[in-house]
């Protein structure tokens, strides 16, 4: 959790949604073969957030079709592996802006004026 309440810093981002997801995916995000592994861990991840795990499971599925109708597609230059991994790796690198934006939206506190 953030240090202070209120407080939206990258560093209180990180801190909320967890060192090792973000270590998981910069690094499936990085080399094609860790990519589908990565992915896998993001969902185990995902489960356990403590306060974000629904939001998270759904980002991670729509992220999950995405690469799964991705690879499926044939490529010229590809295999079917490298080009599923290839999908893997661009999910990584969304879903970790997700997992941002996902966590940012908790961080923030409600405005009192739009409870009126």
């Amino acid at each position: 959790m953030p240090a202070a309440a209120g407080s939206r810093s990258f560093l209180d981002l990180c801190r909320a949604l967890g060192w090792l997801w973000i270590a998981v995916l910069a690094l499936g995000s990085m080399w094609s073969p860790l990519s589908i592994p990565a992915l896998i861990l993001a969902w185990w991840l995902a489960w356990r957030h403590p306060f974000a795990a629904g939001r998270l499971s759904k980002a991670l599925t729509a992220v999950t079709v995405v690469v799964i109708l991705g690879g499926a597609m044939e490529s010229p230059v590809r295999t079917i592996l490298a080009q599923f991994a290839w999908m893997s790796r661009l999910g990584c690198v969304a879903m970790l802006a997700l997992g941002f934006i996902i966590i940012d939206r908790y961080l923030t506190p409600r405005d009192p004026r739009s409870q009126q």
